[in-house]
C-alpha cells in the first residue's frame, strides 16, 4: 500500500512538472523583437583616404523570436523589447522559411542603402539608380495577389512617387 502512494506521489510530481514545462514553453501569438549585442566595426570597415575619424562606429543585432509566456511577461516588462501579434509581422499564409527569406532579402537591402548613404556622408558622389521599388514575392492570400507579381516595379502608390 505504501508503494501505491508513493508511486502516485511521483506520478502526480511527474504530472506538474509536465504541465509546468508546456506552459512555460509552449509558443504564443506574438513575435518579439529585442536588442541584441551591440558590435564595433572598426576593424571590418574602412574608408579610403580618411585621415581623422571620430567617436565609435557600431552594429546592434535586434533579435527576434515566438514569444513563449515568460518570454511575453519579460518583454511587457522591458523597455526595450517590443511584442506585436503575429499576424501584424508574418500574414498567415507565409510559413517560417519563407519568413526567413523575406528578412534576408530586407536585411541586404537595407545593407546596401547604409553603404549609400555612409558613402554620401563621407563626401562621395553615390548614384541613385531606382525609380521605384521592385516587387520581389507577393505573398499568398494577401490583398495585392493578383493585382501585383514578382518583378513588378511600383512607381507610385497612393498618387505618391517612389524613389
Amino acid at each position: 500500500m505504501r508503494f501505491l502512494a508513493r508511486r502516485r506521489e511521483t506520478l502526480k510530481y511527474m504530472a506538474l512538472f509536465t504541465v509546468f514545462f508546456l506552459v512555460i514553453s509552449w509558443p504564443l501569438d506574438f513575435i518579439i523583437f529585442r536588442p541584441g549585442k551591440a558590435y564595433l566595426l572598426r576593424d571590418m570597415v574602412t574608408v579610403p583616404d580618411s585621415t581623422t575619424s571620430t567617436g565609435s562606429f557600431m552594429m546592434t543585432v535586434v533579435l527576434s523570436q515566438q514569444a513563449t509566456l515568460p518570454l511575453l511577461i519579460r518583454g511587457w516588462l522591458s523597455p526595450s523589447w517590443d511584442i506585436y501579434p503575429r499576424l501584424e509581422i508574418m500574414p498567415q499564409d507565409v510559413n517560417r522559411e519563407e519568413y526567413h527569406e523575406l528578412m534576408l532579402l530586407s536585411m541586404q537591402s537595407s545593407q546596401k542603402i547604409a553603404t549609400g548613404l555612409a558613402l554620401r556622408e563621407l563626401g562621395y558622389a553615390v548614384p541613385e539608380t531606382g525609380k521605384g521599388v521592385l516587387v520581389h514575392t507577393v505573398t499568398p492570400g494577401s490583398l495585392a495577389l493578383g493585382l501585383l507579381q514578382s518583378g513588378d516595379i511600383l512607381t507610385a502608390l497612393n498618387g505618391e512617387v517612389l524613389a
